[in-house]
């Protein structure tokens, strides 16, 4: 009797275990859905907005900021393919500037430009 009162006690535990991950993946796909729909793209478990508004660097870089982002830092081939699929033929403003020290390329973190 013992063993099948710890036999239910693991698995009710395990059901709650598992309730509270479907309970948490729900949200996020609640997240991933709402924010779809005002023109937000998922891409490596980040969210990237694409703003149609023409804007200086700077204006961008507060706009994106406003919206809790930041431009966007090129950091793999797989962004940068991701991120020329989502522009097309259109232009947009990146994280990438020399405003410190002119010819020093910094990402909006502080990391220096690579080009590996």
């Amino acid at each position: 009797m013992i063993n099948v009162q710890a036999r239910y006690s693991d698995t009710k535990d395990k059901s709650e275990k598992l309730q509270m991950e479907k309970d948490a993946l729900q949200k996020k796909l609640t997240a991933i859905d709402s924010h779809a729909k005002v023109g937000w793209r998922y891409f490596s478990s980040r969210f990237y907005y694409i703003s149609t508004e023409q804007k200086t660097w700077s204006e961008s870089r507060q706009d994106c900021r406003s919206r809790g982002g930041d431009l966007v830092i090129i950091n793999s081939r797989e962004k940068q393919e991701f991120i020329i699929k989502q522009l097309g033929n259109n232009e947009a403003w990146i994280g990438l500037s020399d405003r410190d020290t002119e010819g020093v390329w910094k990402w909006v973190d502080g990391t220096r430009l690579t080009t590996a």
